[in-house]
């Protein structure tokens, strides 16, 4: 679900209009709501405020240029189908109080803050037709602490594809399914139990390694009201597998998402 309608699908979708619109700028607005689980692998959901805030640029000869609230990103056509685009993000890491609103799960006290790190990264996409192909990779810039011990830089890579369906002029559908990879350092970060961590919390020591860590799918309905405001709602899910699925944190492997929203392009 995180995957529709971030900035990256928004600037490889302004891409195909980079000549005609050479010089023009978009922005979204939008605003909503989400259920999902606390994190990942638990057995207990939390609602979340959804902000949508994104500024693209089409520029005449260098592509699109976008910045938002997960991050800036270039995105250039190599060929009438392909693109590449490189983009700096921020993971912003996990507390063990989590929660925005009203009152915040505390399942996960005693395994301590997970700092957050800015984060490097780079994907291409192959289009095909109504279709998305695409391979990205995240890279943390900085080697962070957790648990009491030295876990690195996290990597992340995530393969997928999205698809839309054009029901009528007011109605359509966006769908994905992909699978992320996690080096040793990201899914100790997330699924790992350090000594100290083990100590201080109710889940027993685990060493997680690198390997894929989910597979995840989702869709959204989108509902046009004109040609500028949007109204949305989806559901999503994940399956959490190897080391994650093995982990003392993951109370359940399949976890749901729901949400809803209004958005709106200038």
């Amino acid at each position: 679900m995180k995957r529709l309608k971030t900035v990256a699908t928004i600037v490889v979708g302004l891409l195909p209009l980079s000549s005609s619109m050479a010089g023009e700028s978009v922005l979204v607005l939008g605003g909503g709501a989400s259920f999902m689980p606390a994190y990942e692998g638990s057995s207990k959901y939390l609602f979340s405020p959804l902000i949508d805030l994104n500024y693209g640029y089409i520029s005449d000869d260098y592509g699109v240029f976008s910045i938002g609230l997960e991050g800036a990103e270039w995105a250039i056509g190599i060929t009438e189908s392909l693109t590449f685009s490189s983009r700096i993000g921020y993971d912003a890491g996990r507390d063990e109080k989590i929660g925005i609103l009203g009152s915040k799960n505390e399942d996960l006290k005693g395994m301590g803050d997970l700092d957050g790190s800015m984060t490097v990264g780079a994907e291409i996409n192959y289009s095909i037709k109504d279709y998305q192909l695409y391979a990205s990779v995240d890279m943390a810039t900085s080697d962070r602490k957790y648990g009491g011990r030295d876990i690195g830089r996290t990597v992340n890579v995530e393969l997928g594809g999205i698809g839309y369906y054009q029901i009528n002029d007011k109605w359509d559908v966006e769908y994905t399914l992909a699978t992320v990879w996690g080096n040793k350092a990201y899914n100790q970060a997330y699924f790992g139990v350090s000594k100290q961590q083990a100590n201080r919390s109710r889940f027993k020591e685990y060493d997680a390694g690198s390997g894929f860590k989910d597979i995840h799918s989702g869709a959204i309905l989108n509902y046009n009201i004109n040609e500028n405001m949007i109204l949305y709602t989806g559901i999503g899910a994940y399956y959490l597998v190897g080391d994650a699925a093995k982990s003392s944190l993951t109370e359940q492997r399949l976890g749901w998402v729901g949400l809803g929203g209004i958005r709106y392009t200038f």
